[in-house]
Order: structure tokens, then C-alpha cells, then sequence
């Protein structure tokens, strides 16, 4: 990724920090395929399908997608035409059950207990690599479901950027 297309995705709407964006891109770069549930503007996605090398898949799951993504999607399909991009506007459960396994995924979609916790399980089995965004140590945050359901499923020795991860045999 250039330094103006990270110009461009940093300015993209969305919750991720510019060390987790690099974070992810790094990650992203060595994947053949990724999928994000919780797409909200793509700024994630941006990043992500940035630095996928050529030719790879990106599945990008919302139960609905914000108005202000399709613009973003449709930069980021003039800068990388050989992506092979997937939409899927359903549940994380429900997308995991239509799906390509993926070699990595990345959930971000809602924070409550119960919808982590299903969507672990749903793509624990179709990912080598998992991981996770809002993994934090205060269980009086809103994000406190988060860690709850990973913590039941997975050790988590450290989080990286409150992002947590999970990879080898799911």
C-alpha cells in the first residue's frame, strides 16, 4: 500500500487505530484469501485488501452495509482489479455457512456476548488464522462480551492492539 492509499483508508470512517490497520496489512500480506465480518465503512477492508497479494479473495460480511462503504469498495476494486470480492449481507453464523473457508478471518461485527460467541464458533473450523478486534481487559467496557467468549474458546496469551488472535489447528 502507498502512503496516499493508507492516506485514503486512514481517512475512512471506522473504529480501527493506525497501528491496527498496520497490523492487519501486515497480516493481510501474507494471506491467499480473507474474510471480515463487521464491515461498517471498510475502512478494516481498505487496509486489508490493500496489501492481499494478487489474485486473492476477500470476503466482506455486514447485516447491512453503510451507505458510505460502496464508494470505498469501488476504490478499492479501480486500485486492485484482480481481487476476487465477495459480499455477503447476513449474520456471521449465517455467512459461514454459505462461504469459501478462508485463510484468515477477522471478526468485528457486534460486541455482545452471544453474537461473538456464535460467530467464533461459526469460523473457527473455515479459518487457519482468526482474530478479532475490541479484546480488552476492562469487563465493565462494552466490549466485554468480547473477551468473555473468546477467553471460554481460546488461551489468549497477549493481544496485540486489543486485537486478539488465534491461529494453527482451530
Amino acid at each position: 500500500m502507498t502512503p496516499g492509499e493508507f492516506m485514503y483508508v486512514k481517512q475512512t470512517a471506522g473504529m480501527m487505530s493506525v497501528a491496527q490497520l498496520e497490523w492487519l496489512s501486515a497480516r493481510a500480506s501474507e494471506s491467499p484469501s480473507w474474510t471480515e465480518v463487521g464491515v461498517y465503512c471498510g475502512r478494516s477492508a481498505l487496509a486489508v485488501g490493500l496489501d492481499l497479494p494478487p489474485n486473492s479473495l476477500l470476503q466482506l460480511v455486514d447485516v447491512k452495509f453503510d451507505p458510505r462503504f460502496y464508494p470505498n469498495l469501488a476504490w478499492l476494486l479501480r486500485l486492485r482489479p484482480s481481487l476476487r470480492i465477495t459480499l455477503q449481507q447476513s449474520t456471521s453464523v449465517e455467512a459461514a455457512r454459505h462461504l469459501e473457508n478462508t485463510y484468515a478471518g477477522f471478526i468485528d461485527d457486534s460486541h455482545f456476548y452471544e453474537c461473538v460467541a456464535a460467530s467464533v464458533d461459526a469460523w473457527k473450523g473455515k479459518c487457519q488464522f482468526l482474530c478479532g478486534h475490541d479484546y480488552e481487559d476492562d469487563l465493565n467496557s462494552v466490549h466485554a462480551g468480547v473477551k468473555m467468549a473468546v477467553d471460554e474458546r481460546f488461551h489468549i496469551k497477549r493481544p496485540v492492539l486489543s486485537i486478539w488472535q488465534r491461529t494453527g489447528d482451530l
